[in-house]
C-alpha cells in the first residue's frame, strides 16, 4: 500500500477582499522562522541546446520530477526537463511574445487541475525597457513522459487564455519575477527597480480570457532587480532572486503573502558568477527539499540547495506498476524525501532484500521470480513513510531481424534498411520501442512511433530517410501490398558497409545492455541484402534470386525481400465436412505459415471476421472447426 499524504495549506485571503497591510499585527508565534539552505550542489547540465538564456524555472504540479524552463525574450518554445536537465519534451505556443521573463504553476478554473502561468512581463520588447501592461498567458499543464530517450517529443499547446494587467498607479516598469499563490491562485509580479522591488497583485479568476485587469499595488521589498521569485508547494516558504543573490521569507499559518514580506527576510545561497553568469531562475522543489537555479548560458547547470530543516520523510507521489522483460534492468527511485537523508529499506513480497538499502531500487538481469510487490520505507529521525509497487516479469517476444541492406547499389533511389520479423503467436505493440546501431546508445536512438503493432509472421521493413511511397517506387510491386514499412533518421543511424549490429529495446528500458533483439552482420555488397533462411534459421547469406522470395528492384539493380521472410504462399486448398453441429474445414499446411480462419455472413463483404488461427509446425493437415447455426455464413482461410 501507498501512503497516504495529507498536506495542510496556509489560508489565504478571501478572493475579493480588499488587499491592505492596514492594522495588521503579527504576533511572536505567527511569525514562521526561515529555514536554513545548504550551499548549491551540480544535479546536472540542462541537455536543451536551444536553451542559451534561461530565464525562468517551474517545478511541475502534475508531473513528479519535471521543471518547466524557457528562454527570455519573445522565442515560443518551452521545454520539460528533468532536475539533472534530461530533456523531456518541447511545447510550442501560439501566440506573438514580447519578453517573456518567468513561469510558474498554479491552480486555475478546473479544481483539482494545474496549470502554467507565463509571463510577459519583462522591458526588453518596449521603448526604454519598460511597459504599463504586462500580458500573463495559462494553459493546463501537459503530461511529460519521464522514459522519453535522445528523442524529446515535440507538440504545441492547446491555444492559451491571455490575460492583460496594468499597473494601477499609471507607472511604467520592467519586470522580471512573478508566482502564483499555490491554494487560491493569486498572481504576485516584482518589479526589476534598482533599489527596492514594487510587489503587485492581481486576481487573474476575476476576468476572463482576453479581458483587463488591475495590477494593484501592494508593498516594497527590499531586494534591488528580482531575477526571478517563486513559492513553495505549501504555500510557507517565498524566495526572490537576484542575480548573485537569493532571500527567503516564511509564511506562518493563517498568513497572507503581504504579511509575510514584510518581515525581514534570509539571505539565501545562490552560486552566482562565474559559474552561473546573469543567473535568473529559481524554483521550489515540490517535495519540500530545497530549491534549484538556473543560469543563461548555453549547457547551463542546474543547482540544487538542500533544505538543512529537519523533516520527516513525505511519500510524494505514487510509483506507477511496471512491467519488464526477462533479462531488463529494472531502476526505480524512491518519490521520498526527508532531512536528514533517510535510510531506505526494499522489500519484495514483505521480505527484506539484502543489499537494497538506497534511495533507488536497482535489479539487473531480471527475473520472473522477482515480479509481485516491491515496498521501500524511508526513515530518520523524525518519522516515515512507505510506498509501494508491482512489479511484472514478461518473457521477450519472439522478434527477429531477418534481413539487412547496408549499402544499396541504385544511385540516388536507394538507401539503408532492415526488416524486422515477429516470431510471436499475438500482436506485439512497439509503440516506444527504440533501434540503434553498434555505435549508437539509448539516449540518440530512434524511437518507433505510437501505434506501431507487428502482427504474428509479419515483417516490418525501416527505411533510412526514403518515405513508403519511395521505397515502394524502389522496389516495385514485388513489395506485398499490406506491408509496413517505417521511416526513420538520426545521426550516427546509418548501417556501417563493414559491418554492424541492430540493436533494440523497448519503450522503458534504461540499460543499453537490455536489448529485445540484435542482429550482427558483416560486410555488405553493394545491391545485395543479407537475409534469414526460414528453414535452417541461419542469417547473413546473400540473397539469391527467387529463393524464399527474393526479387530485384524495379530498376534492376538491387536484389532483395523486403517485407518477406518466407516465399509467396500459394491458396491453401480447403474441404469441409459437418457432423453433431460441427463445420469442420481441413487444409494442408506448410511449416511456419500462420493460418486464420475469417468469417462472413456476405460474400462481397469487404472485411471479414477473424475465428481462430494458428502457426503450422510442419507440412501437413491440419483443420479448424466452426460451430453451424440457422443464419448462413461463409469461411475462407488466410495464409501468412
Amino acid at each position: 500500500m501507498i501512503a497516504k499524504l495529507h498536506l495542510t495549506r496556509s489560508p489565504s485571503l478571501a478572493r475579493g477582499a480588499a488587499r491592505t497591510l492596514a492594522g495588521v499585527v503579527l504576533t511572536t508565534a505567527a511569525v514562521a522562522q526561515n529555514p536554513v539552505y545548504s550551499p548549491g550542489s551540480a544535479w546536472g547540465t540542462a541537455s536543451v541546446p536551444a536553451l542559451r538564456e534561461a530565464s525562468g524555472l517551474a517545478a511541475s504540479w502534475r508531473n513528479p520530477k519535471v521543471l518547466w524552463t524557457h528562454n527570455d525574450g519573445g522565442r515560443k518554445r518551452f521545454y520539460a526537463i528533468t532536475p539533472a536537465g534530461l530533456h523531456l519534451a518541447t511545447f510550442n505556443l501560439d501566440e506573438k511574445l514580447g519578453d517573456v521573463e518567468a513561469i510558474a504553476v498554479g491552480p486555475g478554473p478546473v479544481a483539482g487541475a494545474s496549470y502554467l502561468y507565463i509571463a510577459d512581463i519583462g522591458g526588453n520588447d518596449s521603448p526604454n525597457d519598460v511597459r504599463a501592461t504586462v500580458r500573463i498567458l495559462r494553459v493546463p499543464e501537459p503530461e511529460v513522459a519521464l522514459d522519453v530517450a535522445g528523442d524529446p517529443p515535440e507538440s504545441d499547446f492547446p491555444p492559451a487564455e491571455v490575460f492583460t494587467l496594468a499597473y494601477s498607479d499609471g507607472e511604467s516598469y520592467d519586470a522580471e519575477a512573478m508566482f502564483i499563490e499555490p491554494e487560491s491562485g493569486e498572481l504576485y509580479l516584482f518589479t526589476k527597480s534598482k533599489v527596492e522591488s514594487r510587489m503587485y497583485h492581481a486576481m487573474l479568476d476575476t476576468g476572463l480570457s482576453g479581458s483587463a485587469l488591475p495590477l494593484n499595488f501592494v508593498a516594497t521589498v527590499p531586494v534591488p532587480e528580482p531575477s526571478d521569485a517563486d513559492i513553495s508547494r505549501d504555500g510557507r516558504q517565498i524566495i526572490l532572486r537576484h542575480e548573485n543573490a537569493a532571500w527567503t521569507w516564511s509564511r506562518a499559518a493563517g498568513s497572507t503573502v503581504e504579511a509575510a514580506m514584510t518581515q525581514a527576510p534570509r539571505t539565501a545561497p545562490v552560486i552566482g558568477e562565474p559559474l552561473e553568469p546573469n543567473g535568473e531562475a529559481i524554483t521550489f522543489l515540490t517535495d519540500g527539499s530545497g530549491y534549484m537555479t538556473l543560469s543563461e548560458k548555453e549547457n547551463s547547470v542546474l543547482y540544487h540547495f538542500q533544505k538543512q530543516t529537519p523533516m520527516a520523510p513525505v511519500a510524494q507521489s505514487r510509483i506507477a506498476p511496471r512491467s519488464v522483460f526477462t533479462g531488463s534492468t529494472v531502476q526505480v527511485p524512491a518519490p521520498v524525501s526527508g532531512y536528514p537523508q533517510p535510510v531506505f529499506i526494499w522489500r519484495h513480497n514483505g521480505e527484506s532484500v539484502p543489499g537494497q538499502t538506497a534511495s533507488a531500487l536497482r535489479l539487473t538481469n531480471v527475473s520472473p521470480d522477482q515480479q509481485g510487490t516491491w515496498e521501500v520505507t524511508a526513515m530518520n529521525a523524525h518519522g516515515s513513510a512507505t510506498a509501494s509497487f508491482t512489479l511484472t516479469v514478461r518473457p521477450k517476444p519472439d522478434l527477429r531481424v531477418t534481413e539487412v541492406m547496408a549499402l544499396p547499389a541504385e544511385a540516388g533511389g536507394g538507401a539503408d534498411w532492415w526488416e524486422l520479423t515477429s516470431f510471436e503467436d499475438t500482436p506485439v505493440d512497439l509503440s516506444g520501442w527504440r533501434f540503434n546501431d553498434d555505435g549508437g546508445d539509448l539516449d540518440n536512438a530512434f524511437v518507433f512511433p505510437a501505434g506501431l503493432t507487428i502482427l504474428p509472421g509479419e515483417s516490418l521493413v525501416f527505411v533510412e530517410e526514403l518515405s513508403p511511397a519511395e521505397f515502394r517506387a524502389w522496389w516495385g510491386s514485388g513489395v506485398p501490398a499490406g506491408a509496413q514499412i517505417v521511416s526513420y533518421d538520426g545521426g550516427g543511424l546509418a548501417l556501417n558497409t563493414p559491418g554492424d549490429t541492430i540493436r533494440i529495446w523497448n519503450d522503458s528500458t534504461t540499460d543499453v545492455n537490455a536489448t529485445v533483439t540484435a542482429r550482427t552482420f558483416g560486410a555488405s555488397t553493394a545491391g545485395v541484402s543479407l537475409n534469414y533462411d526460414p528453414f535452417s534459421n541461419i542469417f547473413g547469406g546473400q540473397s539469391q534470386a527467387g529463393v524464399n522470395g527474393v526479387f530485384t528492384s524495379a530498376g534492376l539493380t538491387d536484389r532483395g525481400s523486403p517485407g518477406i521472410w518466407l516465399p509467396p504462399a500459394a491458396d491453401p486448398a480447403l474441404s469441409a465436412s459437418t457432423a453433431d453441429g460441427t463445420l469442420r474445414m481441413e487444409i494442408q499446411t506448410s511449416a511456419l505459415r500462420w493460418y486464420t480462419l475469417e468469417a462472413s455472413e456476405d460474400l462481397s463483404a469487404e472485411f471479414w471476421t477473424p475465428e481462430a488461427s494458428f502457426k503450422a509446425s510442419a507440412n501437413g493437415p491440419r483443420f479448424f472447426e466452426a460451430p453451424t447455426t440457422g443464419n448462413r455464413r461463409f469461411f475462407r482461410v488466410r495464409v501468412r
